[in-house]
């Protein structure tokens, strides 16, 4: 997701502007038949100048990083407001956070992500050669990880992170590529007694030392790979909505995050070589649970991908023009099927967006106009509504198809998303999805 746009729950917000330093935010509260919500648009203008953002629409919290004023600023502040009227959160008691950049006069930029008292900051420069993570506790103005790559070890010798996500509440995920020992997710405790105060951890000596869990990547075909990038994606639902605020939620039964790990490459002929590896957060969060409760080990358990791989599932992206996303305990990704018109061989193509769910069934989807559940095989169909702009010319058709279990997860199909040049990127929110026809207007479809 681009450093201009965020989701949350039901809301959606992008950057009011295609320049940075950003100024203001524009929020989209989406339209919900079974929460009985109606939609809602508003903008916070005149905020402090920052790169990039994000937010906790069920916190009320907006986290703003800061833009550095020249290339010799070392300090970054991060802003902790309120997503709904711009002004500081009541319970950030401390002032703003603020992070130390390793080096100066370096061409960098921000990722950051939040999930219940986690703020998590990324920041990578130097043309992906350096990465460095902060964790802080928001609330009490903590800095609980951090971590960087040391910039004078030999190459070979460097364990090189790529990419991180906030797993829940208190765990982060990093990965590493093609670039390090060995391909790996590594999951760290970032309230673990382990960990030291205040001190910025060498990520080579930091999963040796203290990381909780380490997993092994699948091996992909090894002749014909030459740089692995392996990144990351992970929208859990907030842990600290109240039961008020997800009352008739339709997926927030949906059990565990997804965690979405996204392994690009190219071949001998420089043909795109891409995996889509989902991992039920149970795969990660079940052993953490189990670890906690044990005496520390002096390394971490590695969890070979034999082991594992039986609960994911690995789909082939090489073909796909539009990434996979994530949402709680959904993945989804966009494809391609042939629609019949009836006569023989005539038809067309439709795009399909398949949505994997991950959990048990919680019935949500059934028909609510049926008070009398008569038909137990109805199913709500999605509301279509423009989000940003008025649709121009073009058409589309739409419908839910009947929830079928296929396997480890429960698959929904989302069929006839047709419209001319619709393979613009897409994006689950908490009650559907939400569609960006080449940036010219948004659709959301949402039950």
């Amino acid at each position: 997701m681009s450093s201009k746009f965020c989701i949350s729950g039901p809301v959606l917000a992008q950057a009011a502007s295609d320049v940075k330093p950003y100024t203001a935010i524009e929020f989209y509260a989406l339209k919900s038949k079974i929460r009985g919500t109606e939609p809602r648009i508003w903008t916070l203008d005149d905020l402090p100048e920052f790169e990039t953002f994000c937010f906790d629409w069920y916190q009320d919290l907006l986290v703003l990083v800061e833009s550095p004023d020249d290339e010799d600023d070392y300090e970054v502040l991060l802003y902790l407001l309120q997503c709904t009227t711009g002004e500081e959160h009541p319970d950030n008691l401390y002032g703003s956070l603020y992070l130390e950049l390793p080096t100066e006069g370096v061409d960098g930029w921000f990722h950051v992500q939040v999930c219940g008292g986690l703020v998590a900051v990324h920041y990578e420069y130097g043309d992906h050669l350096f990465f460095e993570l902060w964790v802080f506790d928001w609330r009490e103005n903590r800095l609980l990880l951090h971590l960087g790559v040391d910039e004078e070890s030999p190459k070979e010798e460097r364990w090189k992170p790529h990419d991180f996500a906030l797993l829940d509440s208190r765990h982060v995920v990093v990965s590493t590529g093609s670039n390090s020992p060995q391909q790996i997710l590594a999951v760290f405790d970032c309230y673990s007694d382990n960990l030291p105060i205040h001190e910025r951890l060498l990520f080579t000596t930091a999963v040796s030392r203290y990381a909780s869990l380490v997993l092994e990547l699948p091996p992909l075909i090894p002749v014909l790979l030459k740089e692995l990038f392996v990144t990351l994606h992970c929208n859990p639902d907030c842990p600290s909505a109240l039961a008020s605020q997800v009352a008739n939620a339709p997926f927030r039964a949906g059990g565990s995050p997804v965690l979405l790990v996204c392994l690009s490459t190219y071949d001998a002929n420089d043909k795109d070589v891409m995996y889509d590896l989902i991992i039920p957060g149970d795969v990660l969060l079940s052993p953490l649970s189990k670890l906690r409760a044990r005496k520390r080990r002096k390394a971490p358990p590695h969890i070979h991908w034999k082991t594992y791989a039986r609960k994911c599932q690995l789909i082939d992206m090489s073909e796909s023009f539009v990434d996979g996303v994530v949402h709680g305990s959904r993945y989804a990704s966009l494809g391609k099927a042939w629609q019949s018109t009836g006569a023989p061989h005539e038809g067309e193509f439709l795009d399909v967006i398949t949505v994997y769910h991950f959990g048990p069934l919680a019935g949500m989807l059934r028909n609510a106009d049926d008070d009398n559940h008569r038909n137990r095989d109805s199913v709500l169909s999605p509301s279509v509504s423009t989000v940003l702009k008025d649709p121009g010319s073009g058409w589309y058709r739409s419908h839910w198809k009947k929830p079928r279990k296929v396997g480890a997860p429960y698959q929904y199909t989302w069929t006839g998303l047709a419209l001319p040049d619709s393979g613009g990127p897409f994006y689950l929110v908490e009650d559907g999805l939400v569609i960006n026809y080449d940036d010219v207007e948004m659709r959301a479809y949402t039950f």
